[in-house]
């Protein structure tokens, strides 16, 4: 949701390329940790974002997020190993994978959020609090 009302403020304003960059890498994120939890492809984590289809990713992201967490697909406590890019070994539980792939996208939504406000642009309100008054997520 949140990424989604950013996007939708990107698109339709002139915003800086720096927002655009940190967008693709919010959702290139996304699909780092999908794959580390085996549920697709792992690619650059900063993509250029003139090449990268950044509204198409996010939805796929959203659906595959979806069904693991909702379909219950995986248990929230089921462990994954995977190779970080330093090349270190770790193993992380789907609940740490899914918190931390929230809150770096909190972390780079303020900082577009910046660019924003700093280019005279209105950056859209994502907190969390304000999605669930106004029923944007259940």
């Amino acid at each position: 949701w949140a990424n989604q009302e950013l996007l939708s403020v990107l698109v339709a304003t002139d915003a800086p390329v720096r927002a655009w960059q940190i967008m693709a890498h919010i959702v290139a994120v996304h699909q780092l940790f999908l794959a580390r939890v085996g549920r697709g492809q792992v690619g650059p984590v900063w993509p250029d974002p003139k090449s990268f289809d950044i509204a198409t990713k996010l939805l796929q992201c959203v659906e595959s997020w979806q069904f693991i967490l909702e379909e219950q697909e995986l248990p929230l406590d089921s462990l994954h190993s995977y190779v970080n890019s330093k090349n270190e070994p770790w193993t992380s539980s789907l609940e740490d994978i899914v918190v931390h792939v929230v809150t770096h996208g909190s972390y780079h939504r303020g900082q577009i959020a910046l660019l924003l406000g700093n280019s005279k642009l209105e950056p859209p309100n994502t907190d969390f609090i304000h999605a669930t008054r106004n029923k944007l997520v259940e």
